[in-house]
C-alpha cells in the first residue's frame, strides 16, 4: 500500500500545468514586444482605443471576471512595442482607492477612482490632478513607470470620491503626458484567464501528505481491531 501511494504521488508530480505557458509579469515592464505578450506570454487583447476617446467602464472591462488577470498597456498607434505595461488580478486592479492612494499588488501601485485609474512603480507615490501628475507638477519619481487614464463617475460615492463609470480622454503613458487629444497613442486592456495550479513540487508534497494520512488511518484501524 505504501509503495502504491508513493508511486501515485510521483505520477501526480510529473504532470505539467496546462496554464504553464501563461506569463504574469511582475511589476511595471517597459518596451515589451507586442508579439512577446500575445504569443509567448499568452495574453489576449480585450480592449484597445485611442487616448483621445471616451469609453464606459463596462465596455472596457466587458467579459472580464474578478479572478481573471488583466494588463494595462500603452503604445504609439501601430507600434510593435508596448511602451509600458503592468498586470494584476482584476479584482485588485479595480479595488476602489481614495485620492492619491494606491493598492499594492503584483509589484506595482494601482489606483481606481473617479479622478483616474492606472499604475505606478512599486513604492511610488501618486498625485492625482486628476490624472497622476507626478513629475509634472511635483518632483519626478520614476516617470517612465507611470500609466494614468482619466475617469469620471456618477452618483455612487465612497467618501468624497465617486466610483468610476467612464474612462475619459488622456492622460499619460510613462513620460508622455497631456495625451487628452492624442490620436497617436492608444491604451489597451489585455486579459489572461488563469486557473491557479500547484507547482509540481507542491503536488508531490500534497501526495506525500495524503499518503501519510492514509497510513495513519490504516494504522488506527488495525489498532482498534487488534
Amino acid at each position: 500500500m505504501k509503495a502504491l501511494l508513493f508511486a501515485s504521488a510521483m505520477a501526480m508530480a510529473s504532470v505539467s500545468p496546462l496554464s504553464a505557458t501563461t506569463v504574469i509579469p511582475l511589476g511595471v515592464q517597459t518596451n515589451v514586444s507586442v508579439s512577446t505578450v500575445l504569443d509567448d506570454w499568452g495574453w489576449t487583447i480585450s480592449y484597445q482605443g485611442a487616448y483621445s476617446g471616451n469609453v464606459s467602464i463596462s465596455t472596457m472591462f466587458a467579459g472580464i471576471d474578478a479572478d481573471d488577470y488583466v494588463m494595462f498597456a500603452a503604445r504609439p498607434v501601430g507600434s510593435s512595442t508596448f511602451t509600458l505595461l503592468a498586470a494584476a488580478l482584476f479584482k485588485d486592479v479595480t479595488t476602489f482607492t481614495d485620492v492619491d492612494e494606491t493598492t499594492t499588488t503584483n509589484g506595482a501601485e494601482w489606483y481606481y477612482n473617479s479622478f483616474s485609474m492606472g499604475f505606478a512603480g512599486l513604492g511610488s507615490k501618486i498625485y492625482q490632478s486628476p490624472g497622476d501628475a507626478t513629475g509634472v507638477f511635483t518632483d519626478p519619481e520614476n516617470d517612465h513607470l507611470r500609466l494614468s487614464w482619466h475617469t469620471s463617475g456618477t452618483s455612487s460615492m465612497v467618501g468624497d470620491v465617486e466610483i468610476p463609470t467612464e474612462v475619459n480622454a488622456g492622460w499619460r503613458a510613462g513620460e508622455n503626458v497631456n495625451l487628452n487629444l492624442s490620436d497617436d497613442w492608444e491604451r489597451l486592456v489585455l486579459v489572461a484567464k488563469v486557473s491557479p495550479i500547484p507547482e509540481p513540487g507542491s503536488v508531490f508534497a500534497i501526495g506525500l501528505l495524503l499518503s501519510s494520512g492514509c497510513l495513519l488511518r490504516l494504522r488506527g484501524h488495525s489498532t482498534r481491531t487488534a
